[in-house]
């Protein structure tokens, strides 16, 4: 019986799909955004307004069409009955609902098996419809709107389920918490704020489907455990763009508005906050950034740190960080790390745009998050250990694997002196090009070769006046080493030979050996170059999609100084990598001339040979 009862169930939800898709993909709009609105609107009629009543026309009566909608001395107002009746501007998510003539009685028609399911349909049912309305309007506008991956979702609710949230009000904020909100209703009543008065009645609408009592709430709380998505990298003029959170004088050091707004968030949250940010959130110390990390520390608030795979939070590949921020810390709880950021999806195909994840992988990661101990891709930090470091959170920096945490032993053994103790570091300057300008040389990371040496350079570059006149401090010397301090990150090469009028390309820095450095040169770059002193460069890199290493991480990198046969050890290593270079360059000579010359050859007269 339960079988044939969920064949039934299936056929239902697939009829209703079928019908809103085909209404869906009707060109009577010719904006998308307009018809996924006309068909929430419309299925809102049918669910609070099946009959008619009192003047206003059922969505379900076969007497009356939308001609009879124009008649204003029946005073049918359809739209202000459905805000009485569920608080749902329906006016915002369409305004031109009546004016469609025709139109809209065709469309009406065609969602009858949606209308009836929604109408009718069970809570599964209904969950159904709401999701597969979500992927219609992210596949038709989602280049415009964030959405956090179900896996986030899922996450939060484990989350909350473990701290005994399970039954309480969640505030959605924004728009990823707005697009997320009809997830948290299917367990939770929710409260949306977002700026977007379109996104926030469209998504309050589709709540409403669910039907009486309702699942979300028009008075924000306090006492409630929020979720907080922002956007990245807006600028809003909006007057009301961080109510119903009130500034204060912390706040107004934190310029960045998306770190502005999850801390107005959790200063307001009673107990816990969940918020998405993006993963330059953890080490820039731009726009008052910094200073937000410091109130998260400083108070104690922030519990766990997740970074995010890519593409996670649709439609941007900007890398993403789950924060879980709390009020009831003891000041020996330590903060939890969790690097997911390499983990694929066991099932490779999406959902929408988006990546979709395994129960059994969801409940592994909850599981990883939950135990709270240090693992390959997760540890345990104290709140000293942050603040030592000048309230960097870059997981790197302290997510470690047993061989680095291994190297870190062996190295602290031993004397170390930063880098800057041993080179100058010269930053490069931002090249002003002019077409007709002065020519100057741009070491290029293709100009190293492959035992890091810089000999020839292959690019030109013509540049402004006044740009070749500063750049003089900048031009290269036979020995100096160059950093990759962006992009190929750490890529060392040696300058073995003057190169005149040259200068680093935009993601070098140049190391110049001070006359005091207790390390000769070759020995350094041998260093750098090593596995060991990669696996260092790379710790201390930042950003997901660009790495880069800032002027003062590249300052502090720890170099250990050589004993005295290590330093005969360097010497015998550059003296046999020259060798063996020398070497395989005359055989790749000798390699290339039999090639060309293959064996059929003819002399001046045109005989062979």
């Amino acid at each position: 019986m339960k079988e044939k009862q969920l064949m039934t169930n299936n056929k239902k939800i697939q009829e209703a799909k079928e019908a809103i898709f085909n209404a869906f993909r009707k060109d009577y709009l010719n904006d998308k955004k307009e018809t996924i609105s006309l068909i929430v609107v419309l299925l809102i009629w049918a669910k609070y307004i099946p009959e008619t009543k009192k003047k206003v026309i059922g969505y379900f009566d076969a007497l009356y069409t939308v001609d009879d909608l124009d008649n204003t001395e029946k005073g049918y107002s359809i739209q202000k009955a459905l805000y009485e009746q569920n608080g749902v501007r329906t006016s915002e998510i369409y305004s031109d609902l009546f004016n469609l003539k025709r139109n809209i009685e065709v469309y009406r028609a065609m969602l009858i098996p949606a209308a009836r399911l929604i109408v009718q349909g069970n809570e599964t049912e209904i969950t159904a419809i709401i999701q597969y309305i979500e992927e219609l309007t992210f596949k038709s506008i989602g280049h415009t709107l964030m959405r956090p991956n179900e896996l986030i979702t899922d996450i939060s609710h484990a989350i909350f389920d473990e701290e005994n949230l399970n039954k309480e009000n969640i505030n959605c904020f924004y728009q990823g918490g707005s697009l997320a909100a009809s997830r948290f209703a299917e367990n939770r009543t929710v409260y949306i704020r977002e700026l977007n008065s379109w996104l926030e009645n469209f998504t309050l609408g589709l709540i409403s489907l669910y039907g009486k009592p309702f699942k979300f709430v028009k008075q924000y709380s306090k006492n409630s455990p929020t979720f907080i998505a922002p956007e990245f990298g807006i600028n809003l003029n909006k007057e009301d763009k961080y109510s119903p959170l009130n500034e204060d004088g912390e706040s107004l050091l934190i310029k960045e508005i998306n770190c502005k707004q999850i801390y107005l968030a959790h200063k307001d949250t009673k107990e816990i906050t969940i918020a998405i940010t993006s993963l330059n959130t953890l080490f820039s110390r731009s726009s008052g950034i910094n200073y937000f990390r410091k109130i998260l520390i400083d108070q104690n608030w922030l519990h766990t740190i997740i970074q995010l795979p890519t593409g996670i939070y649709s439609p941007s590949s900007i890398q993403t960080v789950l924060l879980v921020l709390k009020k009831d810390r003891t000041a020996d709880d330590k903060i939890y790390f969790l690097d997911f950021s390499d983990v694929k999806p066991e099932v490779p195909t999406k959902r929408g745009s988006q990546f979709k994840y395994t129960t059994k992988e969801i409940k592994a990661l909850c599981k990883e998050i939950f135990k709270r101990k240090n693992s390959s891709i997760s540890t345990l930090i104290e709140r000293e250990k942050i603040i030592e470091s000048n309230y960097d959170l870059n997981i790197s920096k302290y997510v470690l694997s047993t061989e680095d945490i291994n190297l870190q032993k062996l190295l602290n053994k031993r004397k170390n002196i930063p880098l800057s103790d041993l080179v100058e570091i010269i930053r490069p300057l931002a090249i002003t090009r002019e077409e007709n300008g002065k020519e100057i040389k741009e070491v290029m990371v293709s100009d190293i070769n492959s035992i890091g040496k810089i000999e020839n350079l292959h690019k030109k570059t013509s540049v402004q006046s006044d740009f070749y006149e500063k750049c003089k401090s900048t031009l290269i010397k036979q020995g100096d080493i160059l950093i990759s301090i962006k992009g190929t990150l750490g890529k060392i090469g040696l300058v073995t030979k003057e190169i005149s009028n040259a200068i680093p390309g935009p993601s070098f820095c140049i190391l110049r050996k001070r006359d005091s450095a207790l390390i000769d040169t070759d020995t350094l770059y041998q260093y750098l170059r090593s596995s060991i002193g990669q696996r260092f460069i790379t710790q201390s890199g930042q950003g997901a999609t660009i790495p880069f290493i800032s002027i003062k991480q590249l300052k502090e990198l720890k170099i250990p100084v050589p004993e005295k046969e290590e330093q005969r050890k360097a010497k015998k290593i550059e003296k046999r990598s020259n060798e063996l270079f020398n070497s395989i360059d005359e055989m790749q000579k000798e390699l290339n001339q039999l090639l060309e010359k293959g064996w059929l050859q003819v002399d001046s007269k045109g005989d062979n040979i």
